[in-house]
């Protein structure tokens, strides 16, 4: 064999033994990557903001359609009601328009409810694999004083406009008010806040409003298997 013959069947051998090298390498990253995916699944919280998200993001596109849009808190998990068509300053009767909008919410929700919930209602959507734990209807208000010869203050009107809520919700769609969660308690309810949770601190307008707070059952999740 000859000198050039020689070096060239060194080089090959030195190039192969590299290749193997690496792709042995690459299969050992490969593998601890998958071992390392395969200890760390997504935890049920993250999956539980994910479906609730899903679950906001259906009720705002069905009313949408409906032509009484609503504005989505996704990191919070809330629907909020637009203040300007709920309730003059100092009241917690429903104007006309604040009456039709919680009539086509309550029609939403009795449509999306039962797909998280156990409900004698069908679902309209698609079964989700998380229940809801609560639906609460929060009620606000600005920071003006209020009285009146009851003496009711803040807390008396957020209260009173949180159940006028319920109340035209119950009235429009009755099932929702069937809906339960895992527990089988009642998912909707009522919370008030007065003037402490402002959403803006120089409008006082949009702080007189009604929010939805979707909470999620987070502990009847089961993920499927990893694939072994």
């Amino acid at each position: 064999m000859s000198q050039h013959e020689e070096s060239t069947e060194h080089f090959f051998t030195s190039f192969t033994d590299l290749l193997v090298g690496v792709i042995f390498l690459f299969m050992l990253l490969l593998m601890f990557f998958a071992l390392n995916l395969k200890q760390k699944p997504i935890k049920p919280a993250i999956i539980s903001e994910q479906i609730r998200a899903q679950v906001l993001r259906e009720i705002g596109r069905r009313m949408e359609t409906r032509q009484t849009p609503v504005t989505l808190d996704l990191a919070n998990g809330i629907v909020r009601l637009p203040e300007a068509q709920l309730f003059e300053s100092g009241q917690w009767q429903l104007s006309p328009q604040g009456e039709a909008m919680v009539k086509s919410f309550a029609i939403v929700m009795g449509e999306i409810m039962p797909c998280a919930a156990h409900a004698t209602a069908p679902c309209a959507w698609k079964p989700q694999p998380l229940s809801l734990d609560s639906v609460l209807i929060e009620g606000h208000t600005d920071k003006r004083p209020f009285g009146n010869a009851q003496g009711y203050g803040n807390w008396e009107l957020s209260a009173f406009r949180a159940i006028t809520v319920y109340r035209a919700m119950v009235e429009a769609n009755p099932a929702i008010e069937q809906s339960l969660n895992p527990g089988s308690q009642p998912i909707l309810g009522i919370s008030a806040y007065a003037d402490r949770r402002p959403v803006d601190t120089n409008d006082l307008d949009p702080n007189r409003r009604i929010d939805i707070r979707f909470n999620m059952h987070a502990t009847n999740y089961k993920p499927q298997p990893a694939n072994e």
